[in-house]
């Protein structure tokens, strides 16, 4: 639904990620089947959690086509997340963003 609605909205200071794991132990995170279709970045967070992304794109119809390759591959918990200026945003906290 949101990519219906807003798939080709872009804009400078936002992108979008595929994330397709979290782990406190980023070690037991197996990404063998994900190396087929494209590179996975990892990072840790504050939080303590590393998390790992593919991607970087400037649509969320653009993302949502790598998501559904992830999920194809077995990653059911994979999804898109957004960065805007930087900051992580869950795709539903984007409506609250002011310009």
């Amino acid at each position: 639904e949101l990519v219906r609605a807003y798939g080709n909205i872009s804009s400078e200071e936002l992108e979008f990620k595929v994330r397709v794991g979290a782990y406190r132990n980023p070690e037991n995170f197996n990404y063998n089947k994900l190396e087929t279709i494209g590179e996975i970045s990892q990072k840790k967070y504050s939080d303590e959690i590393t998390r790992f992304t593919m991607g970087i794109f400037n649509t969320l119809e653009d993302a949502d086509q790598l998501l559904k390759k992830a999920l194809d591959k077995g990653y059911s918990d994979a999804f898109v997340t957004a960065f805007y200026k930087g900051k992580r945003f869950l795709l539903n906290a984007l409506a609250t963003l002011k310009k």
